[in-house]
């Protein structure tokens, strides 16, 4: 089945809902029971357990008993809900189709005690402290070591750093749905092991993403700034762009592209070219960087201005290659797309809601050459060359710019 679930079929609920649980999450703390979709959760879960009748729904992560009371919407089932402490709420423990376990469920021999419910649940919600991913990737892997069919609603995969690099981004895309929209504004997601039961997402295989990572550190214009600057400072943030399940070309200095090759997950390799270039060497025209730098600092030291410190001549010059390497990726067009973007190495840390939204970003197949204004610029300044110049200015984002192959070409 396919199941195109959508925020009015959540919103259908809404009366029944409100007056199933009113007098059940009667507790100021909880109102967050009663938000809408894309707030929090409950909504979805009640719903989901709409489509199963006579069932059993694991329900991981107890906690208050919030979520094991929306899964109990349908009388039908029931649910089992475990967690290994106690803290829910007297009038939750009266719902007749819960039961409580406090059973650790991550130890492989409860799991085994409790298998055959596990096996038989067409789905599993999954939600437990302390949020790193550890736990969490350990009962998917338990779940396919046993050959689960069914599908697992995680919470809060996108607002933890851990849960995003340790766990959801080492799920094999073929796998998982982002629901957020629907869910909890911290990150709902779907796993799904049944090709029967498929979630809607959107198709950006036509899609080339462009990234690059070289070692600024190393060039003879490195300032105090760019060398307080680790390798962890960039690879960190690096893991939401690498794990991006699009066909991706990157760029990068021979030193790093182990550390790279590491990150970018093994599911995604026949997607993933790797292109190594000495950043001195890079030609444009008939020059390269190193004596492009030579100019710039020249250039600077003639006509002086105010500029952060950050702002080498090599870090000026990595700027510019983002062009450079996007009309050489679309002249190669290694995986025949009518679509490329520059998506820079560590993204992340333009914050992670931008990631959320990376899939709707793309759907749109915008044709025209598109980014964000960071800060409008007037013409009558750009065009004071003087005035423009003397200071550090960034008008535009430059860390995420997308467009078709011909306009891409012609920017």
């Amino acid at each position: 089945m396919n199941y195109n679930i959508s925020l009015s079929d959540l919103t259908k609920l809404n009366n029944e809902f409100n007056d199933r649980f009113k007098n059940i999450v009667i507790n100021e703390q909880n109102i967050n029971f009663f938000s809408q979709p894309g707030v929090e959760h409950y909504r979805l879960l009640s719903y989901i357990s709409t489509l199963f009748n006579n069932v059993n729904i694991l329900d991981i992560g107890t906690h208050l008993g919030h979520s094991a009371l929306a899964l109990s919407y349908n009388n039908t089932n029931t649910i089992y809900s475990f967690d290994i402490m106690d803290k829910v709420r007297p009038n939750i423990k009266n719902i007749s189709n819960i039961k409580f376990m406090s059973d650790n469920l991550f130890d492989e021999d409860i799991f085994n005690k409790w298998k055959d419910i596990i096996m038989n649940c067409p789905f599993i919600f999954l939600d437990v402290d302390p949020h790193n991913g550890f736990m969490e990737i350990d009962f998917i892997n338990m779940l396919q070591k046993n050959d689960y069919k069914g599908f697992i609603i995680c919470d809060d995969i996108w607002y933890f750093k851990d849960m995003r690099d340790n766990f959801w981004f080492k799920i094999d895309n073929k796998y998982r749905y982002d629901i957020t929209h629907l869910g909890h504004w911290s990150g709902t997601g779907i796993i799904s092991f049944n090709n029967i039961n498929i979630f809607n997402k959107e198709n950006n295989d036509n899609w080339t993403l462009v990234t690059a990572y070289f070692n600024l550190t190393k060039c003879s214009d490195a300032s105090d700034e760019i060398k307080a600057r680790s390798k962890e400072y960039y690879f960190s943030d690096s893991i939401a762009t690498l794990s991006q399940p699009y066909n991706m070309v990157i760029y990068c200095d021979m030193e790093s592209i182990e550390m790279i090759k590491n990150i970018r997950p093994k599911y995604l390799e026949n997607k993933t070219k790797y292109i190594i270039k000495d950043f001195d060497k890079i030609m444009i025209e008939n020059k390269n960087f190193s004596e492009y730098r030579t100019q710039i600092i020249k250039n600077r030291i003639e006509k002086p201005y105010n500029f952060d410190n950050r702002n080498t001549a090599s870090y000026y010059l990595f700027c510019m290659l983002r062009y450079v390497i996007m009309k050489e990726v679309i002249e190669n067009n290694y995986f025949n797309s009518t679509h490329f973007a520059w998506i820079n190495f560590c993204i992340e840390r333009m914050g992670f809601k931008n990631l959320i939204h990376l899939p709707e970003a793309l759907s749109v197949n915008r044709d025209r050459f598109s980014t964000c204004y960071i800060d409008y610029i007037a013409p009558e300044l750009v065009f004071n060359t003087k005035e423009y110049f003397k200071w550090g200015r960034c008008g535009m984002c430059s860390g995420f710019f997308t467009g078709n192959k011909e306009y891409m070409w012609l920017s």
